[in-house]
């Protein structure tokens, strides 16, 4: 399977999640550029018009826009990590 197949396959679990009325959590990582062709602007609307909380769909914009994250768990934080160079 390709970036794009996994990606597919994975926004459909999600929607079947939302439509059941569920809690669809996700934790990913961009390591090797699965979500560098993604439409930023359309992301965001996608997850706006789907009724994500605003929240998080700010930070997803955020995100793609910087390409850097930082890690916590518990008490655990880690060092900001730039994506692609960045």
């Amino acid at each position: 399977m390709s970036a794009v197949d996994l990606v597919t396959c994975l926004v459909h679990d999600i929607e079947e999640a939302f439509a059941r009325k569920q809690v669809a959590t996700l934790v990913t990582i961009d390591i090797q550029g699965a979500f560098d062709t993604v439409l930023r602007n359309r992301l965001i609307l996608r997850l706006r018009e789907q009724g994500w909380p605003p929240n998080l769909a700010r930070w997803v914009g955020s995100f793609m826009e910087d390409r850097s994250a930082r890690v916590r768990y518990q008490d655990i934080v880690t060092g900001i990590a730039g994506q692609n160079g960045a």
